[in-house]
């Protein structure tokens, strides 16, 4: 879903693009270790879109471990 959202927004800057995955790929899963699982892909995916930030950033990572 990040890639599609990168691809999708190739004509803006980096920081628009980062905006744009932070505010539109969120996900929730039951198990703890998909959770964990899905935040590291999730910031090695946008890792190279924070080169584009300046100084020290501050951003939560949308993906939640969710019970009944």
């Amino acid at each position: 879903a990040i890639n599609k959202v990168i691809k999708r927004n190739a004509h803006l800057s980096k920081k628009d693009i980062l905006d744009s995955v932070l505010d539109n790929v969120k996900g929730f899963d039951l198990n703890p270790v998909a959770v964990l699982s899905a935040r590291v892909n999730y910031l090695l995916t946008i890792y190279p879109l924070l080169s584009a930030l300046e100084g020290e950033v501050e951003f939560g990572i949308p993906k939640t471990l969710s019970r009944f």
